[in-house]
């Protein structure tokens, strides 16, 4: 999805001009916990090939986020330095408490007449001072509403403060920042990759469906409704693979490095999924079942969250839309036995995307990149901003 131009600093402006040439952009995804940069390059067929990506992690404990950001800088440089990208020009995304996606009806009007008044017609729609934050929107489509017309616009809001230190952090390491975008955008750019058309009696048509997708990532869970390739629901969820990490470090009485270890080597246990009534005494007391019970109770507060939204959406349309799947990505979505609990809880298929099955890759891809394939779908989505 292509927004309409934020207000963000003057040496952002110059690179939303539409007649531009096309140039090679990273795609930077810097998370929390990890560092995903990704290099495409597209041929004339218009299929992309992964030229070079990159994998840092920050580190699990919980610092100041001072201390946290020249961790991220020396990283970063790290990365760059190893991997020799072959461009400076950077596409990063934002989610979180800060970044707001209203999707809003609006009286008719042209983009243009719309960028003027924005800030006027978006304050009823932001929790912030408008005055603090820098916006944008991309009209989807016209629509009448009791005699009335609109049109249905997504507007996007984020605190300058916030992009205004991505900037920092990309530009002290050299990097040259074109593109600020928002997560569940980014995750939507990826998924693009994956759209086949089907064939009809008239030829080929594009894939009509409505997937869930839902981002598992360390801090937040990105929620994104896709109905036919455009994006309908965006909700930011702050139940997330830390959120896991904490509950197993309460329940079990550890500290948070060992916890997050537990996490990552039991997950769901098999057993824990398929029957939640455990019989015997040593069964009840084994560490593989501790941690899935822990984990199974805090994710199913996840799930429920993604079926209250599923549930708004249905509201929201004159018919019931039936949701076909849901796709699974980032870093907790390597948790083993997730895909099968929210399957089972959900009673929808459910898949864990990887972006690279879309990509022409090369045959030596790191065993470490490709093991952790799903958490570089917004890193993907990103580079392809070309």
């Amino acid at each position: 999805m292509k927004l309409g131009k934020m207000n963000l600093p003057l040496k952002l402006k110059k690179i939303d001009i539409p007649f531009l040439p096309s140039k090679k952009i990273l795609g930077v995804d810097l998370g929390s916990q990890t560092i995903k940069i990704v290099e495409l390059e597209q041929s004339k067929n218009g299929k992309w090939t992964l030229k070079k990506c990159a994998f840092e992690s920050l580190g699990i404990a919980e610092i100041p986020p001072e201390e946290k950001k020249t961790i991220l800088i020396e990283r970063l440089k790290e990365a760059l330095s190893r991997e020799k990208f072959s461009t400076k020009r950077v596409a990063t995304s934002l989610s979180g408490n800060q970044v707001i996606v209203r999707y809003v009806k609006f009286p008719k009007l042209s983009a243009e007449e719309l960028a003027k008044t924005i800030h006027f017609e978006a304050e009823a729609y932001i929790p912030f001072d408008i005055r603090e934050v820098d916006l944008a929107f991309h009209i989807l489509g016209d629509l009448v509403e009791e005699g009335e017309k609109k049109m249905e616009t997504v507007l996007v809001a984020v605190k300058k403060d916030v992009i205004q230190n991505r900037i920092e952090i990309l530009e002290k390491v050299g990097l040259e920042p074109a593109i600020i975008d928002i997560d569940a955008f980014a995750i939507e750019s990826a998924l693009e990759l994956a759209r086949q058309p089907v064939s009809t009696e008239r030829g080929e048509a594009e894939t009509k469906e409505t997937i869930v997708v839902v981002n598992l990532g360390a801090s937040v869970t990105n929620l994104t409704i896709i109905e036919n390739g455009i994006s309908k629901v965006v909700r930011d969820i702050f139940i997330a693979g830390n959120t896991f990490t904490k509950v197993i470090q309460q329940s079990l009485n550890l500290d948070f490095p060992k916890a997050e270890e537990l996490k990552r080597k039991h997950g769901l246990s098999t057993e824990e999924v398929a029957t939640p009534e455990i019989t015997t005494s040593e069964e009840k007391s084994s560490e593989k079942v501790e941690v899935a019970k822990v984990l199974t109770t805090v994710i199913s507060d996840l799930i429920k969250e993604i079926q209250h939204s599923i549930e708004y959406y249905q509201s929201q349309l004159p018919e019931e839309v039936q949701v076909s799947r849901v796709l699974l990505t980032g870093g907790s979505a390597l948790l083993s036995n997730i895909g099968r609990y929210f399957a089972q809880e959900l009673q929808l298929p459910v898949e864990i995307y990887n972006p690279f099955l879309y990509l022409n890759t090369p045959v030596n891809l790191p065993k470490e990149i490709n093991e952790k394939n799903t958490i570089f779908t917004i890193a993907i989505g990103l580079a392809i901003r070309q």
